[in-house]
């Protein structure tokens, strides 16, 4: 069996920036065996990498830059010669399998049958204070948003209050992290409750947002 994990580095003052770069650091996706800890494979060798998933057993969907598209979403496949697929550009977050209960996980998960991906954002460019969930096609590259969460100033920079969406088993669900009520996006998503957390304390609610198809 494998595991997968990030090998980041700060770069030296003599270690050239790339021209993609979008971060003083450097970061790796490397894979390996679970008993012997080697068979050691560099998925990922341009130093973008940042969230990844397992898609089944030989896969991973990751956030980094390729030549081919830039920054984006990437399906690599785990093998001694990585090969690397474009699947849908999109703002760097959080990202997992609609109906996938397990999480992040460094070792192979179930791949679901679910055709959806479930993602977030950081802050966005424009404003500064507001983050995104949505879904995403796996193949038409189709978004769907779910909500807007609009950050105080005092939950901003490091301080910030990251979503990190799940579902349930259903895909009708979604639970994120959020220091006030979530802004719905249309008819998509049908109610948003506070199931945990209490503003003025530490800021981080807990939200489900059940939404129709």
């Amino acid at each position: 069996s494998r595991f997968a994990c990030l090998v980041r580095w700060t770069r030296h003052p003599s270690e050239a920036v790339p021209q993609h770069g979008a971060q003083p650091f450097g970061t790796l996706l490397v894979t390996a065996c679970v008993e012997t800890g080697g068979d050691v494979r560099f998925l990922d060798l341009y130093g973008e990498t940042s969230h990844y998933i397992w898609e089944g057993e030989d896969a991973l969907v990751a956030w980094t830059w390729q030549p081919s598209h830039g920054f984006g979403y990437y399906r690599f496949r785990d093998r001694a010669a990585p090969t690397a697929k474009f699947l849908f550009g999109d703002a760097n977050g959080h990202i997992t399998k609609l109906g996938e209960t397990g999480g992040w996980s460094p070792r192979p998960l179930a791949a679901t049958t679910s055709p959806w991906y479930l993602t977030d954002t950081y802050p966005d460019l424009r404003s500064g204070t507001r983050q995104h969930v949505h879904l995403v096609h796996s193949e038409t590259g189709k978004t769907v948003p779910l909500a807007h969460i609009h950050l105080p100033p005092s939950y901003q920079g490091e301080h910030r209050i990251d979503c990190h969406p799940r579902s349930d088993q259903s895909g009708r669900k979604v639970v994120i992290d959020a220091p006030a009520l979530p802004s719905s996006v249309g008819s998509t998503a049908a109610t948003a409750a506070n199931v945990g957390g209490a503003p003025g304390r530490s800021g981080r609610q807990v939200w489900v947002i059940e939404y129709e198809e």
